[in-house]
């Protein structure tokens, strides 16, 4: 037992003496000159890299101030081109029929000579709706920029079919059945029919409903039309044509029938009615029109040397109106054979 006692014993010390021996070499090797070279290298390329880092930041940075700077003066250049007097508005021309004031479509647009042209490019959209919105007669409006700053506004209006006469006024009727009850027209000029005793609405616009069906050379040849309702008719109208004839009419039918009125008017050797109620019947005037209706119904003769008329209790016939009227319609006919 003792000798191996020994031996674990001089194996242990063999053992110690190995790691000492061991510990003793990685210490040299550490200390080695091989070791601090590659030591300095590791601290040179960190140093290295971290030079390398800031310049590159460094560039970056002066790139965004390069790029900040150029900006800055970009707008101060647009600024500045802006604000020169070549691109203040010059001029305003509002291309438009004579029904709609210029002046008012440029007061409800803000556009004002010497307002910066960019603008009024840029708010087009709401100038164009507001004239829509504000002037009654206008359908469409289209805003352009003509030489740097020039504006042309191009209205496109509702077509004016005649004058609705009340209260010793006349009132502009357009195309889609509105009454510009804020226009008051003491004389009508242009040639266009007069509408005469409409108090309900309904009737007045179908009306228009119908005329707007009617064939141009039919509507040119209308002066006047009267709403004349009987008992037996409460749709009736009386109509009077620039050639001297005249028309009994039903307001819903009166689209569609009244195209036949050019064929029917040159079939006659003389002037006279055109009766369209029921039917189609024309005769001359002199002879009496019978018409089954009651005691209150509306019934109008009229003679062709002095278109005198003659009227019950319940229908009154603005004679002056239709005088005037007649006379206005000739006297276009004149000036557009002068001008011709």
């Amino acid at each position: 037992m003792s000798n191996e006692k020994i031996k674990i014993k001089h194996t242990k010390h063999f053992f110690k003496l190995n790691n000492k021996k061991k510990k003793l070499i990685v210490d040299s090797d550490l200390k080695s000159p091989n070791n601090e070279v590659k030591d300095l290298s590791l601290r040179t390329r960190k140093h290295r890299n971290k030079k390398r880092k800031k310049y590159y930041q460094n560039k970056n940075n002066f790139k965004k101030m390069v790029t900040i700077l150029c900006n800055f003066i970009f707008l101060l250049l647009i600024i500045v081109i802006v604000n020169l007097p070549i691109f203040n508005v010059k001029s305003i021309n509002v291309l438009a029929n004579n029904s709609v004031d210029k002046n008012e479509i440029i007061n409800d647009s803000n556009i004002s000579l010497h307002k910066k042209i960019f603008s009024v490019f840029l708010s087009k959209g709401n100038i164009e709706n507001k004239i829509v919105q504000d002037n009654k007669l206008v359908k469409n409006v289209s805003i352009n920029i003509r030489n740097f700053n020039e504006v042309v506004i191009k209205v496109d209006e509702y077509p004016v079919i005649g004058y609705l006469y009340k209260k010793n006024n006349y009132h502009l009727v357009l195309s889609n059945g509105v009454i510009v009850k804020d226009r008051i027209v003491k004389q009508p000029k242009l040639n266009l029919p007069i509408y005469l005793n409409f108090k309900d609405d309904s009737n007045f616009h179908n009306l228009i409903f119908q005329y707007s069906k009617l064939p141009i050379s039919v509507q040119e040849g209308i002066s006047q039309i009267n709403f004349s309702p009987t008992k037996a008719d409460p749709e009736r109208i009386h109509i009077f044509m620039n050639d001297g004839n005249q028309v009994y009419a039903r307001i819903s039918s009166f689209g569609r029938k009244m195209k036949f009125y050019s064929k029917m008017a040159s079939e006659m050797t003389k002037k006279g009615i055109i009766n369209l109620e029921v039917g189609a019947y024309s005769y001359p005037f002199g002879e009496k029109e019978t018409l089954k209706s009651s005691k209150k119904d509306t019934r109008l003769i009229v003679t062709n040397k002095n278109l005198n008329t003659k009227k019950d209790s319940n229908y009154v016939q603005n004679k002056q109106l239709y005088m005037d009227n007649y006379k206005r319609n000739i006297s276009l006919q004149k000036n557009s054979i002068q001008i011709r």
